[in-house]
């Protein structure tokens, strides 16, 4: 014969389920933006380290989603190391920035329970918008790249006509006279 759990252990009981499934759900979000991060990563190295960690954070993920009916506490606690360690991997790579990890003592400690949960999710989700951040910052500097390399070389391949030529001597024999009469 089972036991029935009823009132305040039934709502507890649900309330760390949902935490634990908001936690994994988070932590799916997190390691789909390390994935974007790492296709956009051109240092081999770099990919390979951050793809190892998505591997390790996604067995975790797994893992928390198998015990999650059994410990709900413990899955949401799996889940958010996870995306800790995913966001701390993507600060690693990319180019150097002022992106901060976030800070567990911000969050929680010695408050009330229904306040501390909500924090959990906060903390969570800036796990999420820390590797979209890097993200982004790391596409950036590569559009910023790819379009420098496109113009130096568009600049070094187009060879001005004579037309062109004797118009920009033109033009900057006027600039030069203008000057000398300016000082006049």
């Amino acid at each position: 014969m089972t036991a029935r759990i009823g009132g305040f252990a039934r709502d507890l009981a649900r309330r760390d389920d949902r935490a634990a499934r908001d936690a994994i759900r988070a932590a799916k979000r997190t390691e789909h933006e390390a994935r974007g991060l790492a296709k956009v990563l051109t240092d081999r190295a770099q990919r390979t380290r951050l793809e190892a960690a998505i591997a390790d954070a996604r067995r975790t993920r797994r893992a928390a989603r198998r015990v999650r009916r059994h410990d709900p506490r413990g899955a949401a606690r799996d889940a958010a190391h996870a995306a800790a360690l995913l966001e701390r991997q993507a600060i690693r790579v990319g180019p150097g920035g002022r992106t901060l990890p976030v800070r567990p003592e911000l969050y929680g400690g010695g408050r009330p329970l229904a306040a501390a949960t909500h924090e959990a999710r906060a903390r969570v989700k800036a796990h999420e918008r820390t590797v979209k951040r890097r993200r982004k910052r790391v596409e950036q500097v590569r559009k910023m790249s790819d379009f420098v390399a496109a113009h130096v070389l568009a600049q070094t391949t187009v060879a001005p006509t004579d037309v062109e030529l004797d118009r920009s001597i033109a033009k900057s024999g006027k600039r030069v006279q203008r000057a000398v009469r300016s000082r006049g």
